[in-house]
Parts: structure tokens; sequence; C-alpha cells
């Protein structure tokens, strides 16, 4: 009798969240573009990429040795972790100059602070410098949880958060 009122619940509860936070599942770093200072060679370019396709939810890495560029593709299923990222460059010789994403997420709101929610509750950016229609534009999404593709450069801040600034926002369909 109790399981079944526990499955009972338990298939409740996933029906209800599946129902009505469907953008929740989308919520992920999708890409990365690393700009990196001294990529000039095919070995260092193979070095590179072996030391990011460590880095956890990476599905793919395009080395652009004529633009100093790495862009990380992240799996269908999960984020990249960027915190990653940094020390996967440094590891491989090479100093990071740039680090930009494109990521979706819900949009939210701490006090002042505007938020990307990508994840679970702790995988959260910060969204900086925001321009007077971009935060127009991020408080509707917030105001109808639709949820909200970004793109921007990200910065590592001091207390071990994140910072995103934006060049982009749309609203996407879940």
């Amino acid at each position: 009798m109790i399981r079944k009122r526990w499955l009972l619940v338990f298939s409740i509860v996933i029906f209800l969240t599946g129902t009505f936070l469907p953008q929740a599942a989308h919520s992920r770093i999708l890409e990365v573009t690393v700009t990196v200072e001294g990529l000039a060679c095919p070995f260092c370019a193979y070095g590179i990429e072996k030391k990011l396709k460590r880095v956890e939810g990476v599905k793919s890495i395009d080395v652009q040795m004529e633009k100093g560029v790495v862009i990380i593709t992240g799996k269908d299923d999960r984020s990249v972790n960027i915190g990653q990222v940094p020390g996967a460059v440094k590891d491989s010789g090479f100093s990071l100059k740039q680090m930009k994403v494109r990521v979706t997420g819900i949009a939210r709101k701490d006090g002042e602070k505007f938020l990307l929610q990508y994840g679970g509750p702790e995988e959260l950016l910060t969204l900086g410098d925001m321009k007077t229609e971009q935060k127009k534009q991020f408080s509707e999404y917030i105001e109808t949880g639709k949820a909200v593709e970004v793109q921007g450069i990200v910065q590592d801040q001091p207390e071990g958060s994140w910072t995103l600034y934006p060049e982009s926002l749309k609203g996407i369909s879940p």
C-alpha cells in the first residue's frame, strides 16, 4: 500500500515537472568560444583539443588556428562546464584571452541582479552591464517564464561566480 502511494506521488511529481517546467530540461551551456594566444601550428591545435575534450559536457571541439579560436560544442543533454575551461587552456600551454558562451536558461532576478539559471538551482550566471532595452526584454522573460538564449562574454569573479555580459538575447520556445 505504501509502495503504491509512493509510486503515485512520484508519478505526479514527474508529470507536473514535465508539464510546467519544459524549458528547464533544455537549459544548458550550448557552446563556448575560446580565444587564445599562441595557437600557431597543428601540434598546438592537437594539444589544446586533447585537453579541452576532457572538460565535462564537451561533445566536440573545432580549432580554428588562423583565428586563434576554439569552439567547444556541448553535449545534447548537459552543459559544458565553463569552470574547467580556463584550467584546460592553461594546462595545454596557452593563455586565455576571452571566453564567449551561448547558453539557454530561465530568466531570474534577485534584488537588482538579473540571473540566468542554466541548470540546477546553483547553476547561475549573473548578467552584467545590460543595456536598458536588454533589461526590459529580460524582465519580460522573467514575467512570462519563457526560456531565453543569451550570447555574450563570460568572466569568472573572485568569489567563484560567473558574470555574463550579454551581446544578444532571444526568447525560445519549449
